[in-house]
């Protein structure tokens, strides 16, 4: 079954998501920074860590911090004497004993960047989900948050809070409106 949502600003996904979205991009921002201070070309990163999602490290868990990138090859250059071996997605750790990965880990934690990132679940919203075993569509447009869940075991009756639910024509539309606006369509 597929029910299709729009969530309001009351909405507890919706706050959460926003939380997320802001996160995200104080990363980004951060590691272009300090990506563009350290002469490394790369635009593709991935940064991560054993520790809590969604909350800065502390001084203590310095050390957990990873920082990987897919390295040009001015970066192999420049860099490879740092870098592991890319894994099977081309990225390359810095090592962990390197200036590099331990100036960036001093300035996570100096500046309270959250280093591992994961977006809210929607089944912590819906608790016919909370075991898993669905699918979800989200997008914004026109400062509406829409939402289809898809699962055998979503109830009819369920509705959180600060969720409208809609038909699934209004989605589909708005979906279709959103990639005419992006020109994808």
């Amino acid at each position: 079954m597929e029910r299709c949502f729009i969530a309001s600003k009351e909405s507890d996904y919706l706050k959460e998501h926003k939380r997320y979205e802001k996160l995200q991009s104080q990363q980004r921002k951060f590691v272009d920074e300090f990506m563009s201070e350290k002469g490394i070309e790369s635009n593709k990163f991935l940064v991560g860590g054993d520790g809590f999602i969604n909350k800065p490290f502390k001084e203590h868990q310095k050390s957990d911090i990873r920082f990987r990138i897919v390295p040009t090859e001015k970066d192999i250059e420049t860099f490879g004497s740092v870098l592991n071996k890319p894994n099977e997605h081309g990225l390359c750790m810095f090592r962990k004993n390197s200036s590099i990965a331990k100036e960036f880990a001093e300035k996570c934690v100096d500046n309270e960047i959250v280093v591992n990132l994961h977006s809210p679940r929607v089944g912590d919203y819906f608790g016919s989900l909370r075991y898993g075993g669905y699918s979800y569509t989200t997008f914004e447009l026109d400062n509406d948050f829409y939402l289809a869940v898809e699962s055998d075991k979503l109830k009819e009756d369920e509705l959180p809070k600060g969720f409208k639910e809609i038909k699934q024509s209004e989605f589909y539309l708005a979906k279709e409106r959103l990639l005419e606006k992006k020109g994808t369509k």
